[in-house]
């Protein structure tokens, strides 16, 4: 054996023995983490499977529910939706809620239904587009009876450039405002709705209507003020409207007595005749 072939040899040797030295040392370690990147990717693909799972028996349900509400069952789609509201998580819950809350809406429960929507908008999980959703359908329902500062607190956030709910938020604090007397306020966001571009057809359809109502209304509003002027000026037409009938009385007078005169006629014709009897009692 030369001498570079033993130096070798020797090498190995040594790294031989630092290696089991390290894997002595850490290879409990080495092991566990791999264990531990096993169970992790296991545990996660068996979660995603679960997810999964539950992602579909909660649109077989949802589908179920929906069946029942066509075939006019509502009781058994109400219960079925509840059922799918409790049980499953955020996106399917909230489409639950919304489908239970205009069963209840049919059935004229309005307070139930406001109430589902509140529950949808106070859902932390809920997506915010549905949240939203949400308390504009609220707001809707409650258009005609609540007071405007809590539909201003509803739906008052929603009225800004930029938000997609803007133009519902202000017709429905429009109404409430016109509902209340307060036309101006009324006026002002009709207005704006008019005025944006990005208004639907059917906003700006509905914005007008409303605001041919309220321009009528305070044209109402405004309107004893002008007549007081007016009415000043024609109080002097309205005396000589008076007074005519004295200025006529005369030529009724005249036309009444027309005939006597007439009459007269007839009657003092008969005047010359004392003269003429005169006359021949002179001769």
């Amino acid at each position: 054996m030369s001498e570079e072939s033993l130096y070798r040899e020797v090498e190995e040797e040594v790294r031989k023995e630092q290696f089991k030295r390290l894997w002595n040392r850490f290879g409990a370690y080495v092991i566990g983490l791999c264990l531990l990147v096993i169970v992790g990717v296991g545990g996660y693909k068996l979660w995603q499977y679960f997810e999964h799972q539950q992602a579909l028996n909660a649109g077989q349900q949802y589908v179920e529910a929906m069946e029942l509400a066509d075939q006019g069952k509502v009781d058994e789609a109400q219960a079925a939706f509840a059922k799918l509201a409790e049980s499953s998580k955020t996106g399917p819950r909230t489409l639950a809620i919304l489908q239970e809350a205009a069963i209840k809406l049919a059935r004229n429960d309005v307070a139930g239904a406001v109430s589902a929507y509140d529950s949808i908008a106070a859902d932390n999980d809920a997506s915010p587009v549905l949240r939203d959703l949400a308390r504009i359908r609220a707001a809707y329902l409650l258009v005609d009876t609540a007071p405007p500062a809590e539909l201003e607190q509803r739906v008052g956030a929603l009225n800004a450039e930029g938000n997609p709910w803007r133009n519902a938020a202000r017709e429905i604090i429009a109404l409430a405002a016109y509902r209340t007397g307060d036309l101006e306020r009324a006026n002002e966001l009709l207005a704006d709705i008019m005025g944006d571009p990005r208004a639907s057809m059917s906003s700006r359809q509905r914005a007008q209507i409303v605001s041919a109502l309220v321009s009528g209304a305070l044209a109402a509003k405004n309107a004893p003020a002008a007549r007081q002027q007016p009415a000043a000026g024609s109080a002097a037409p309205a005396a000589s409207r008076e007074q005519a009938p004295s200025t006529e009385a005369p030529a009724q007078s005249e036309a009444s007595t027309a005939p006597t005169a007439g009459q007269g006629e007839t009657t003092t014709s008969p005047a010359p005749a004392p003269a003429e009897s005169s006359s021949s009692s002179s001769e």
